[in-house]
């Protein structure tokens, strides 16, 4: 478990770092609810990890139950709700040797 959450983790850290205003130029940007409905009806994804950034904004990450395609989306504060990537073949990393922090 800890492994999927350093890899979720580190998979969405571009997200927290990015500016919300470049969120903004996606050409279509959703609800989050319609989001979600879209990627689980046209990928069966699902929402494994959620963070939410200083700015208020919803980093989230889905994942196909076999795991086959991935999508990191961010929900502004407004519920608009943009991908920031996707991808193919997730699986978690493995964690770091030493003991658990």
């Amino acid at each position: 478990m800890r492994a999927l959450h350093l890899a979720s983790l580190l998979a969405a850290l571009a997200a927290f770092f990015m500016p919300v205003s470049a969120l903004g130029q996606q050409k279509e940007c959703p609800t989050r609810t319609a989001a979600l409905d879209w990627l689980a009806k046209k990928y069966n994804e699902h929402s494994i990890w959620q963070g939410i950034n200083t700015s208020g904004v919803l980093v989230e990450l889905t994942v196909s139950k076999d795991g086959g395609t991935w999508t990191l989306i961010v929900t502004l504060p407004d519920q608009t709700t943009c991908t920031i990537t996707s991808g193919e073949g997730w699986r978690a990393a493995k964690p770091p040797d030493g003991p658990e922090t």
